[in-house]
């Protein structure tokens, strides 16, 4: 009994434990406003998956990927969704074959300079690799001011 006396003693001399709650948003440290690229896995006409990434403002679209004498071009179009004007877009085109391996890399221009917002314009780029060996592609959309 001296055991359970001197436990619950103990006990009441215990502080009560703190509630934690979430800090205010004034307490939280401020986010970046820069924009971080977007990144989209997606499945062309061709049934290739690609991924396509880019800044936010562009928006890329309608990629399509043909068979032109044997080998695969990637022809797309981009969307100028921001606020800003650049003097040349690029689509740098990466393409793989089934082991992972880069076999070809490429760049297309848009067909729009300068690119101001609103603007819509297509671009294309060619692998030199055989269509058949080519089982994925990336593409990174980038601009010049």
């Amino acid at each position: 009994m001296a055991a359970t006396a001197a436990a619950q003693a103990t006990a009441a001399n215990l502080a009560p434990t703190p509630t934690l709650s979430p800090p205010s948003p004034a307490t939280l440290p401020a986010t970046s406003t820069a924009a971080a690229p977007v990144a989209q896995n997606l499945i062309d006409n061709r049934g290739l998956p690609y991924q396509l990434e880019g800044p936010p403002q562009l928006v890329g679209s309608q990629l399509l990927s043909l068979d032109a004498g044997g080998l695969l071009q990637i022809e797309g179009t981009v969307t100028n969704a921001g606020g800003e004007t650049y003097s040349l877009v690029k689509a740098n085109i990466t393409f793989f074959d089934g082991e992972g391996q880069v076999i070809h890399v490429a760049t297309g221009e848009v067909q729009k300079t300068p690119f101001g917002p609103g603007d819509v314009a297509t671009f294309a780029a060619a692998s030199s690799a055989n269509t058949a060996d080519v089982s994925t592609y990336y593409v990174k959309l980038e601009v010049e001011q």
